[in-house]
């Protein structure tokens, strides 16, 4: 029943609402701001939805991943203070469930199909790409580009208008995310990141967090 009334919402809805959270999300991502987690967890629900209504089975274990890996991240970015003596057990955990959902996005492929691999290679990029970005590693904006330029082809493919738009500000985003993180020495090479003070500091400071 939950699934039939998925399927009568029209994709289009559910490909731009992701598409203007997700957007959103990314903007305050570069900017190495908390806020991102909130927009970008968000922008996941609809297009998980959609996936699954239109049954791109691969890229819909990718946005469970993405899902995953968007708590796992505001644990780690937002939750610090607060929660970190837990985040050890968070983080072991990550790791062997997305490689379970990566499998299962494996075997619902059928890679004698050139567009159903194409779709593999976008999901395997960007389960990389998003578990190096929860961690904060500044590669991780690298790995983000052929899954963009695949996902503008593969996109216009399968009619997701939005979403294949979309690839291009995120491509630009990529590119800008790595120069602005490895310019500020945001991106450490630490799984947790340092603890922040409670005084307040201006915005854009040098550790990493804005105060926003």
């Amino acid at each position: 029943m939950i699934f039939d009334l998925i399927q009568q919402i029209p994709s289009w809805v559910l490909d731009f609402t992701g598409t203007l959270l997700t957007m959103i999300g990314l903007y305050f991502y570069v900017f190495n701001n908390k806020t991102a987690w909130h927009w970008s967890n968000l922008g996941l629900v609809p297009y998980t939805l959609l996936f699954a209504s239109l049954g791109l089975w691969p890229l819909f274990f990718l946005y469970v991943c993405f899902i995953l890996f968007g708590l796992h991240g505001y644990v780690l970015w937002f939750l610090q203070d607060k929660l970190s003596p837990h985040v050890g057990w968070w983080q072991f955990l990550t790791t062997p469930i997305a490689a379970i959902l990566m499998v299962g996005a494996y075997l619902t492929t059928t890679f004698t199909d050139f567009w159903a691999a194409m779709q593999f290679t976008i999901v395997a990029f960007s389960i990389v790409a998003s578990w190096a970005l929860a961690r904060r590693f500044a590669w991780s904006w690298i790995v983000w580009l052929p899954a963009n330029v695949l996902g503008l082809v593969y996109y216009y493919h399968e009619n997701l208008w939005f979403l294949m738009v979309a690839q291009i500000p995120l491509f630009a985003f990529s590119v800008y995310g790595y120069w602005e993180w490895t310019r500020g020495g945001v991106a450490e090479k630490g799984i947790i990141p340092k603890p922040q003070p409670a005084v307040a500091e201006p915005v854009g400071n040098s550790k990493g967090f804005t105060t926003g």
